[in-house]
C-alpha cells in the first residue's frame, strides 16, 4: 500500500487523520472513551497516529474478506449520467467502534449546484432521517446560513469557500458528497459521540488506498447526532458540516497542516457560518491533555 504523506482527516467533532505506513493492527483496544455527557468529542488524538488508515484497511480485511475484496474492487468512479433523486450507491463508510469499514447503502434525498446529499436507507426506513432533515441540512449548505452568519445572504458552502478557499476535486464533478449514515461508536445514553468526520483516504485512488470512495466526501452522522432517544434535531450536524468542509477545503491546500490549527479554522468556520462556538470549559479544566 502506497504510504501516506501525513495527509490530514479531520472531524467537526471528530478528528480522524490517516498517515503513513505501519504493521497494522486490531487498535479498538486503545479507542479512549467518548466522554461521560451528550456531546461531541474530538478523537484525533488516537486517531491521527502514522498507520491508522493501514490499520482500518486490515481490520476490514480480518473481520469481513469477502467485504474488503468487493470494496476494494469497486468504486464510486463518475459514470457518463449524473446521479438522480431516488438513485442508490454503496459507500464504503467508517466504523470508529471497529476501527473498520462496512458497506452503507444510501439513496441520493437531495441535490444541487455544489453538493450531493446521500442518506443511509435504513436510516430512512427506521426513521432516524427525514425528508425534511435533508432539506434543512440542504438548505444551509447551498440556499442561506443562519440570520447569525457573518452574511446570512449566502449559503454555508459559499462562506467557507470565501474565507478559506476551494475545496478539492477529486471526482471531477465539481460537488461536495455527504454521506449521512449511523457512525458506529458505541454509542450510549448521556456519553459522548462522532458527529462526523472528513477522510483524508478518499482522497486518493484506489490503488493508493484500497478502501478509499474517490470522492470528495465528508461524512455526517445520524445517531445520535440527529435522532436519539426522546429528540430529533439537526442543530449538531448542521455545525458539523460547516467545520466538516473547511477540513475538506484545507486539505487542498495543506495536506501536512498542524493538527491544532486546523481543527481551530474549522472552528472558526462554525463560527462564520452562525453556530455557536463551543465554550472552553474542557480545555481550561485539562490544559495538558
Amino acid at each position: 500500500m502506497t504510504a501516506f504523506c501525513r495527509p490530514m482527516a479531520l472531524v467537526a467533532v471528530l478528528t480522524a487523520g490517516f498517515v503513513g505506513v505501519a504493521h497494522a493492527q486490531d487498535a479498538t483496544s486503545a479507542l479512549p472513551s467518548l466522554g461521560p455527557r451528550f456531546a461531541p468529542v474530538c478523537i484525533e488524538p488516537t486517531v491521527s497516529v502514522p498507520g491508522y488508515a493501514e490499520q482500518v484497511a486490515a481490520n476490514t480485511q480480518r473481520l469481513d474478506p469477502v467485504l474488503y475484496e468487493r470494496l476494494s474492487a469497486t468504486g464510486l468512479q463518475k459514470t457518463a449520467a449524473d446521479p438522480k433523486l431516488g438513485d442508490v450507491r454503496t459507500f464504503n463508510g467508517f466504523d470508529y467502534l471497529s476501527n473498520s469499514v462496512r458497506s452503507v447503502s444510501a439513496k441520493l434525498m437531495a441535490l444541487g449546484p455544489l453538493s450531493y446529499l446521500w442518506v443511509e436507507q435504513s436510516e430512512l426506513d427506521n426513521g432516524h432521517v427525514t425528508q425534511a432533515d435533508v432539506d434543512g441540512m440542504f438548505g444551509a449548505l447551498e440556499v442561506q446560513a443562519p440570520a447569525t452568519a457573518k452574511d446570512p445572504t449566502k449559503s454555508v458552502l459559499a462562506l467557507d469557500q470565501q474565507y478559506f478557499g476551494n475545496p478539492p476535486n477529486k471526482d471531477g464533478d465539481g460537488k461536495l458528497d455527504v454521506l449521512i449514515y449511523d457512525i458506529k461508536d458505541g454509542w450510549t445514553p448521556g456519553n459522548g459521540f462522532v458527529a462526523g468526520l472528513f477522510f483524508s483516504g478518499d482522497q486518493y485512488s484506489k490503488a493508493q488506498y484500497s478502501l478509499s470512495n474517490e470522492r470528495d466526501l465528508i461524512y455526517i452522522d445520524t445517531y445520535p447526532s440527529i435522532t436519539s432517544p426522546g429528540r430529533h434535531s439537526t442543530s449538531v450536524v448542521l455545525q458539523t458540516l460547516a467545520h466538516e468542509y473547511q477540513h475538506l477545503i484545507h486539505f487542498n491546500y495543506d495536506r501536512n497542516e498542524t493538527t491544532f490549527i486546523n481543527e481551530a479554522l474549522s472552528e472558526y468556520a462554525e463560527g462564520i457560518c452562525g453556530y455557536a462556538l463551543r465554550e472552553p470549559n474542557d480545555y481550561l479544566t485539562k490544559p495538558n491533555l
